[in-house]
């Protein structure tokens, strides 16, 4: 969680082989308005490769990969219609992804 205070980039860079961005499911906020703070707050640190998850769309996911460069995206509610996976938002989104 971005926001979270104990947040130790360094101790764990050592250790895991990758790191996940995420927002917490309740907070009500996605990970795409809080690039800029990511990538200015913690990414400098980090010196694994790492993922972003948390409310990324099509619409989202090729500035997403222009700003900050993910070594991936974890996609769920983003390519949903009705909580159903949907084929037309999955394609879309990997289209949007990959343009970079």
């Amino acid at each position: 969680y971005i926001g979270e205070p104990g947040l130790m980039i360094e101790t764990y860079n050592e250790c895991v082989k990758y790191f996940l961005f995420d927002m917490p499911k309740d907070s009500g906020d996605v990970m795409v308005s809080n690039i800029e703070y990511l990538k200015n707050n913690y990414l400098h640190r980090v010196r694994r490769p790492f993922f972003i998850a948390g409310g990324v769309t099509a619409e989202t996911a090729k500035s997403i990969v222009e700003k900050i460069a993910p070594y991936g995206i974890d996609v769920a509610r983003g390519v949903e219609e009705n909580g159903v996976k949907n084929s037309v938002m999955i394609r879309d989104f990997i289209t949007s992804a990959s343009v970079c």
